[in-house]
């Protein structure tokens, strides 16, 4: 079973031993509490069941599965709704950082509207926990014109660089 984010994309974990243990020990912690809870809830309905037919209510506990199907289709629905409200909230957010950082640059005279662009989706995709994989390739031939002993020898050099999401670039 792999690990997954908030929207299902696998994730790669990069923890220590120690941080490892950390978080097992937490997670113990959490589901020790939610067995409690749990119980407890367990303990809550039984007793209003109870104390409901003893006092001659009649719980129709035969309509409770399609109630409770119902139920969670509903809650499933709102959560669908919530997350699409973030990332809506989120675009909206990016498109005005985008605009606002355009105009600043363009009054300073720069384009940088690729670079704010890439840097913004990068932000929105660690926010989100997106992992999309990005890499840019950039070639540069350059001619440089060399004298030797009255010739004239001309020397061309290639240079790639990539660029990935994470920041890294290499030349060769």
């Amino acid at each position: 079973m792999s690990i997954v984010d908030a929207k299902g994309n696998p994730v790669t974990p990069q923890l220590t031993s120690q941080q490892t243990m950390q978080l097992m020990t937490g997670l113990r912690i959490r589901i020790d509490a939610a067995n409690a809870q749990l119980v407890q809830l367990g303990l809550l309905v039984e007793y209003l069941y109870d104390t409901l037919e003893e006092s001659g209510v009649d719980t129709k506990m035969d309509d409770f599965p399609e109630w409770a199907e119902n139920r969670y289709q509903e809650i499933q629905e709102q959560a669908k709704q919530a997350v699409q409200d973030n990332e809506d909230w989120a675009e909206g957010l990016k498109k005005k950082v985008t605009q606002d950082l355009k105009e600043v640059t363009e009054s300073a005279g720069l384009d940088l509207s690729d670079q704010i662009e890439q840097a913004l989706n990068t932000a929105v995709q660690q926010a989100t926990g997106q992992t999309e994989t990005t890499e840019t390739t950039e070639t540069t031939e350059t001619t440089t014109p060399t004298t030797t002993n009255s010739t004239t020898d001309t020397e061309t050099t290639t240079e790639t660089e990539e660029t990935t999401d994470t920041g890294t670039t290499t030349s060769t």
